[in-house]
């Protein structure tokens, strides 16, 4: 690990040196700004390993492209495309606001799942609010191989540092100075690079928001892994009997949720399940269920656990628990081949997810350098998350916590919502406010509202922070 980090701390000053050298020469926009229409942002001019491919100035109203579709501009922006340089596939797109319409701030925004889409709307949607902003792809492809081990560290960190610092340097250089805030916002594997741009490059950003983020990747995959072996031999549940599953174990808890009239748990954590009740299920459904809701031991260590989405959450995420499991890309990297239930050995998958990707891939609760500089981090979680299960957030706060000194110390810096009822994106919140709110005022917030949808219907939430030794408060 020190080899790796010191590799990285080198490969920045090769970037550093080759940035200052470009902008003391001619390649982006001069100090002082004349004309918007002809800043000067030029197609081929290099940002150390990143290339600048295309630049348009668009209009508002003006037609651009975002994934193979047609979109049209909210407002007058600068769209520059650069790519990451060979063997890198990382595609990056950043949007400029007009000089006049800049609010000053920096914005990241991350990518999701394995991360192969280019997403210039989500570029140009934050420029169009203000923000000098960017979002890249991460250079991956669940069908091939490019060059693998490059592709590991895109995917695990390097793609989001890579868009995060060139962003960084252009917008420096078109604004004539550096932004005021620099802001990250991500969910899922998005959470995952945020989380990782904290702990490797904490002088790159001020605020991180993520939502039900990716922490421990390799034992969330292995979890992953082992559901869609017990799910593989056929189709065990109908949509009827998996809402019938939740709504069931829903009432068997209620009791100790006098308070709660919502058609969900306030703390499913805490949820029993008496499978005997279950009496609409055949005795081959309940032993598959029971074995969903179980823990799995990981690399045959006990403390190492694969956490399972907690009863009630059945329904969740379009029952995918309960159906194929979620349809996980790991096996194609580590073996060329998908899950066989014939063949798959889960011990042997376990330790080349270890040896292959631990390093890359799981966030590490390192952030206390991020939190000396002054660094703020909002966590939002769904505790009905079958995807990413509250548990693995949960357990990575813990252990911030354990880092930085305790909770209340931690309290300063970073703090966890848990949201009853949410599941992988069900819910909104203006989290941005809260994050603006606390990294430029210190208004450091004491709760967070929430609104979630429900099989339909909204219900909303007022969130407290979660506690490692009280849960919410």
């Amino acid at each position: 690990m020190d080899y790796f980090l010191k590799a990285l701390a080198g490969e920045k000053s090769r970037l550093i040196h080759s940035f200052e050298k470009i902008f003391l020469t001619h390649v982006l926009i001069a100090a002082t700004l004349t004309s918007y229409a002809s800043g000067g942002i030029e197609a081929g001019s290099d940002i150390g390993q990143v290339e600048i491919t295309a630049v348009s100035y668009l209009k508002k109203g003006d037609k651009y492209t975002s994934n193979n579709s047609e979109k049209t501009a909210a407002a007058d922006i600068v769209l520059v495309y650069a790519s990451a340089k060979s063997p890198s596939k990382v595609k990056i797109a950043i949007a400029l606001p007009k000089p006049e319409r800049w609010n000053g701030r920096w914005l990241s925004l991350g990518n999701g799942g394995i991360g192969s889409q280019l997403s210039a709307e989500a570029a140009a949607n934050a420029a169009a609010d203000g923000f000098a902003a960017a979002h890249c792809n991460l250079g991956t492809s669940p069908l091939d191989k490019p060059d693998f081990k490059q592709m590991i560290k895109d995917f695990g960190h390097e793609a989001v540092f890579k868009m995060t610092y060139a962003g960084l340097k252009l917008a420096e250089s078109f604004y004539g100075r550096k932004p005021s805030y620099s802001y990250y916002v991500g969910g899922s594997t998005g959470g995952q690079e945020g989380l990782s741009l904290a702990e490797r490059h904490p002088e790159l950003i001020d605020g991180v928001v993520v939502y039900f983020p990716v922490t421990n990747r390799t034992r969330l995959h292995a979890r992953m892994a082992f559901e869609n072996l017990i799910l593989s031999p056929k189709n065990y549940f109908t949509d009827s009997e998996i809402l019938k599953i939740t709504e069931s174990i829903v009432s068997q808890n209620k009791a100790f949720e006098p308070e709660n009239s919502k058609p969900y748990l306030q703390f499913p954590e805490y949820a029993r399940v008496d499978y005997s009740k279950l009496d609409f299920l055949s005795a081959e459904q309940v032993e598959v269920l029971k074995k969903l809701h179980s823990k799995l031991p990981y690399l045959n260590a006990e403390k190492n656990i694969c956490w399972p989405a907690p009863p009630s959450s059945e329904i969740a995420d379009g029952g995918k628990t309960l159906k194929k499991g979620f349809p996980c890309w790991f096996p194609k990297w580590v073996y060329g081949e998908k899950i066989n239930d014939k063949n798959f050995d889960l011990n042997d998958y376990f330790l080349k997810l270890e040896n292959m990707f631990a390093e890359d891939m799981n966030a590490l609760p390192n952030l206390k350098p991020f939190f000396e500089k002054g660094g703020k981090l909002l966590i939002l979680q769904g505790k009905l998350d079958t995807i990413v299960p509250a548990e693995y957030v949960k357990e990575y706060y813990r252990e911030l916590c354990n880092n930085i000194g305790g909770y209340q110390k931690t309290m300063e810096s970073a703090r966890l919502f848990l949201i009853p009822g949410a599941w992988h994106g069900n819910f909104k919140s203006d989290i941005s406010a809260y994050i603006r709110g606390w990294v430029e005022e210190n208004k450091a917030p004491e709760k967070i509202e929430v609104e979630v949808d429900y099989l339909g219907k909204k219900y909303s939430e007022t969130l407290f922070p979660y506690s490692p030794d009280k849960g919410a408060k």
